[in-house]
């Protein structure tokens, strides 16, 4: 084991070098992925300002034309005003957040800004929640995690490592005591050309065996401080899969709850929308009657464009917890391979 020790540990590092590429890989599918999700979800930001600034104009239009036959105040008319100035003040401020996502895709896959033809654009819709096909068993995702996740892997084989390398010291530190034996031939003439002939070597034939001993004279501080020193590399490598152990269970129930918090907000802001939505349906007939004005329209139909994009922003918060802890668990690469 101890001649093999060197061996072993070029095997060894060749596997973690391994398990690093691997993990720079998912940590890199993990990073791309959650900023294409950021691109849709500012995508969607895009389209909702511009929702509010057509619903704003029109109901402008309107209010307009009511003035003129004085049948609206002018007062709601400016109102109307400030709201479609708000509302483009919106969509400059989400078009700069949709281009500071785009840049950061861009930046992953090394393209400078202006150098494209055209603009990427998210294609994929946004995966469904799925509330009934969230419970899963933690204890199982962290075994799962303890066995997939190369950075832990990666740590294990650190530690048989460091093992190797004790060993070897330990042994190292032992006295020394080698077999030696040679034989050879020699041959004796009155000319080189005469004692390299076989035929004269052949007749002084000289074999030799010993043992060969190092001992050090008194105490071997330098085989004491090797052991201590892969006895400390040991215990490091050690406490930091112990330390890793914890990482993983606590990035899985991080990951389970923000999955499970993702889901309860969607829920909840569906039924907001809803209930916006069924608001906005009655403002207007009480408009058409009468009974209302174009201003609490106008705020109708702003609070029913948000709660729509926030139910988008919790769909989107799901998406991501999945990545999240997928990448936890260390089956990313397999949903997306490289």
């Amino acid at each position: 084991a101890v001649t093999k020790a060197r061996v072993q540990v070029a095997a060894l590092d060749l596997s973690v070098a391994q398990h690093a590429q691997n993990e720079t890989e998912g940590s890199i599918v993990a990073e791309a992925t959650l900023a294409y999700y950021d691109l849709v979800l500012a995508q969607h930001r895009v389209a909702a300002a511009k929702e509010k600034i057509k619903i704003s104009q029109r109901l402008l239009t309107e209010a307009r034309a009511l003035a003129r036959h004085g049948r609206l105040a002018q007062a709601d008319v400016w109102e109307l005003e400030s709201a479609l100035s708000r509302f483009q003040a919106a969509l400059s401020e989400a078009v700069q957040g949709e281009r500071e996502r785009l840049n950061r895709l861009n930046t992953m896959v090394m393209i400078a800004a202006g150098s494209q033809d055209q603009a990427w654009r998210a294609s994929d819709a946004l995966p469904p929640v799925l509330p009934n096909k969230i419970s899963l068993d933690s204890e199982e995702a962290v075994r799962l995690a303890l066995e997939t996740r190369h950075d832990f892997l990666m740590q294990k084989k650190i530690l048989d490592r460091e093992g190797i390398q004790l060993m070897y010291a330990v042994n190292q530190a032992r006295p020394r005591i080698d077999l030696v034996a040679s034989y050879g031939r020699n041959g004796l003439a009155y000319s080189a050309d005469s004692a390299f002939n076989k035929g004269s070597m052949r007749d002084y034939v000289s074999r030799s065996v010993g043992v060969q001993m190092q001992i050090p004279l008194g105490e071997n501080r330098q085989g004491r401080a090797d052991i201590a020193a892969a006895n400390l590399r040991r215990e490091n490598a050690l406490l930091a899969i112990k330390a890793l152990e914890v990482q993983i269970a606590n990035d899985i129930d991080t990951s389970f709850e923000m999955r499970s918090s993702a889901v309860d907000r969607w829920m909840h802001w569906q039924d907001v929308a809803r209930r916006e939505q069924q608001q906005l349906d009655v403002e207007y007939k009480r408009f058409a009657a009468g009974r209302s004005e174009m201003r609490e329209i106008l705020m109708r139909e702003e609070k029913a464009v948000n709660s729509r994009l926030m139910v988008l922003e919790q769909q989107a918060a799901f998406a991501k917890a999945q990545v999240v802890l997928e990448s936890a668990q260390g089956v990313l690469l397999q949903r997306w391979p490289l």
